[in-house]
């Protein structure tokens, strides 16, 4: 085994294959932010009543540069099928928030065009009438259900501790890789 100890992961960064490090960032970072958008999905999830991947699918991690990665927030509002609601006379009842009860929504509907979705007639005035087109009913997007909720600083955060300790074991694996033995990358973590 071949240990190597320096102060601090600059240091090493400089005295270590420069191909090898490039490639570790890039890893190290994407399973970084793969993990902060974990983050952001668990903090939702004990707020609103949704499905974790319903979550995920709304959050694109997109590459800027080897060392750089941003976490967007789709602003495309969710439908409100969603949410789970269920049929009643007056309308429809769905909980969004899980700390709230079910609200009626009244004059909708649940109904099957093109997908399930929820429905209500569009108005003319104050009146409904059966010939008026459906029109289908959103509910918020993942951005605005996130924003001013300090989750994607929690996010943010959860990153950057998780990004150094990915990096050290993306080079540690790397660099064994190469060099055909185990490689153990020590970095003196109180230096920074």
């Amino acid at each position: 085994m071949i240990r190597m100890t320096y102060r601090g992961l600059d240091e090493a960064i400089k005295k270590l294959d420069p191909k090898i490090i490039k490639i570790s960032t890039a890893v190290a970072l994407r399973k970084a932010a793969v993990g902060g958008r974990k983050v952001i999905a668990k903090e939702l999830r004990t707020l609103y009543n949704l499905k974790s991947a319903q979550i995920k699918d709304q959050i694109s991690i997109s590459k800027l540069e080897a060392q750089r990665v941003k976490l967007l927030a789709k602003t495309r509002r969710i439908p409100l099928i969603e949410f789970k609601p269920t049929q009643g006379k007056v309308g429809i009842r769905v909980k969004i928030l899980k700390s709230s009860g079910r609200q009626i929504i009244p004059h909708t509907f649940i109904a099957t065009v093109k997908s399930r979705q929820v429905f209500e007639r569009e108005r003319s005035g104050s009146k409904r009438a059966a010939r008026h087109p459906l029109v289908p009913l959103q509910g918020p997007s993942i951005y605005t259900l996130a924003r001013g909720r300090k989750i994607f600083t929690k996010a943010e955060a959860y990153v950057k501790q998780q990004f150094r300790k990915n990096l050290i074991h993306e080079i540690n694996y790397r660099m064994g890789k190469k060099l055909g033995t185990p490689f153990d990358l020590m970095v003196d973590s109180e230096q920074e």
